[in-house]
């Protein structure tokens, strides 16, 4: 019985110390640059590291935690664990999560510490950072002094002056010479350099082009064919550039504008002092016609983009290509002309009143081109009524027998068919505007019939040389609207309001 009791006092003793295990532990953080020597402050994009010093001046413990926080545009490269002195183990499990680090420490003696290496790198952007370091005690064992568990501190980003360039030229044929052919390709070259003493991000690149001609000569259509990095300097290794898609486009756009032709968007990062050479491929494809005939060229260049105000221009010098003459097109004019004959322009059309117009199509050449032509109702709420559709005469190689007009009420139109080139065509219409039966909320004025017709180039392969005689629009004058009784609303029916938006696209 004396032993049992014994036992249980030894036992309860046990627990109730272990209960109470208490230690002191404290944390300290301090930036240093790489060579070791504390700063606060540091460049923008500088490498710099933070020393955490893990301390127990308290009783042994084991599997404490620690872990730190770093500002979120603060780039986390590794942590190492060094230096444990007093019997302490290394830090272990080391993880980077978000921007947050951790780590345990299986054995902290009494009067022991051990040091965590965090190697990061500082901003792009010049402000203010911070980190926060926290010491944990494992579970069940009380810190007498916490007051110490936690440590942060903050330093200064400075910015310092960034300077990239980029020159550009022609290899092959040599600057100054033209293609011979179009489809011929013409190889060129460009290097990026950084010219600042620390190495800092280029974040993209891309290859522009103007044209260099007056437009009436035509444009260009210019394929992006391949890029290839050629070499570096100062420990540069070549960026994979083979993600860079091939890509075509006609280059219509002139100083300032321009046209861009391939992008590389993928950051790269430069070296202090180093550069990349690159080698570029373009090929320059049949282009469209053209009214007027001379040689085409073109000016192209590289631009380049940092996240930083750069001290040299962020395009390169501009290279002159001279290129061969495009062919001319095929063109013709196509036109048309609407006249009011009775009554006269000049006088109120009553309601009902029958209208004549004079319509006098024409192809005035060089070329015959399948087209049609038209008269339509633009008048808003007027409707009209078409009471006939005569072709009266023609000239030139064209009779009315060899085509068709075709009442679609509220317009005609010819069939489609081919307009020989230098004839004409005249058309009479008789038409009635049909009396609204609506009313006008503002003063009485005279309304209007708005009567528009046009001619339309529907040959893919010839362009109008003109269009400015395409269409044309005249206004027939009638009688104004009633005033509206206030207790009466506007009568356009609901079929009657879609019949004249649908007017409005034919």
């Amino acid at each position: 019985m004396q032993k049992l009791t014994i036992c249980l006092y030894i036992f309860c003793f046990s627990f109730i110390k272990t209960a109470a295990q208490t230690t002191d532990l404290s944390i300290v953080v301090e930036a240093q640059n790489i060579s070791g020597v504390s700063v606060s402050q540091v460049n923008i994009y500088q490498d710099y590291q933070y020393i955490i010093t893990i301390i127990n001046s308290g009783n042994p413990v084991n599997n404490a935690t620690f872990s730190q926080t770093l500002s979120a545009n603060v780039n986390y490269y590794n942590a190492t664990s060094q230096n444990p002195t007093g019997g302490a183990s290394n830090v272990s499990n080391l993880t980077f999560v978000g921007n947050e680090l951790a780590g345990t420490i299986a054995n902290l003696p009494s009067n022991s510490s051990v040091e965590v290496l965090v190697i990061v790198r500082a901003p792009i952007t010049p402000g203010g950072i911070a980190t926060n370091v926290i010491f944990v005690p494992p579970n069940g064992t009380t810190d007498t002094n916490t007051s110490n568990n936690q440590s942060i501190i903050s330093i200064d980003v400075n910015d310092i002056p960034i300077d990239f360039s980029v020159t550009y030229s022609q290899i092959t044929p040599p600057e100054g010479t033209g293609i011979g052919n179009w489809n011929d390709i013409v190889t060129y070259q460009f290097t990026i350099t950084n010219n600042t003493n620390v190495s800092f991000p280029l974040a993209s690149f891309n290859g522009r082009m103007q044209l260099a001609n007056a437009s009436n000569f035509g444009y260009p259509n210019v394929a992006f064919e391949t890029i290839t990095c050629i070499g570096g300097t100062n420990g540069m290794q070549c960026p994979d550039v083979s993600i860079v898609p091939q890509f075509n486009s006609e280059v219509f756009t002139a100083n300032p504008d321009s046209t861009v032709l391939f992008e590389y968007d993928d950051s790269i990062e430069f070296n202090a002092n180093s550069a990349l050479i690159f080698e570029i491929i373009y090929k320059y494809l049949d282009p469209n016609c053209s009214l007027d005939i001379a040689p085409l060229a073109v000016n192209s260049f590289i631009e380049i983009d940092i996240n930083h105000f750069n001290q040299s221009p962020n395009v390169s010098n501009s290279v002159f290509t001279q290129l061969i003459e495009t062919t001319e097109c095929s063109v013709t004019d196509l036109c048309i002309e609407t006249t009011q004959i009775n009554p006269l322009p000049s006088q109120v059309v009553n309601w009902d009143e029958e209208v004549t117009f004079e319509t006098i199509a024409c192809n005035n050449g060089p070329l015959d081109a399948y087209g049609r032509f038209f008269l339509q109702n633009l008048s808003g709420n007027i409707d009209w009524n078409i009471v006939s559709i005569t072709c009266d005469a023609t000239t030139g190689n064209i009779t009315c027998n060899d085509f068709n007009l075709i009442n679609q009420g509220v317009f005609w139109s010819s069939n489609e068919f081919i307009i020989p080139a230098n004839v004409t065509i005249t058309i009479t219409t008789v038409l009635k505007f049909i009396d609204p039966d609506d009313c006008t909320t503002g003063p009485p004025t005279n309304s209007l019939g708005h009567v528009r017709s046009g001619i339309n180039l529907l040959e893919p392969t010839i362009i109008e040389s003109d269009i400015t005689n395409n269409a044309e629009s005249d206004y027939v004058i009638l009688p104004a609207l009633d005033p509206c009784d206030p207790s009466e609303e506007p009568k356009l029916t609901e079929t009657r309001l879609i019949m004249k938006i649908l007017q409005k696209f034919l």
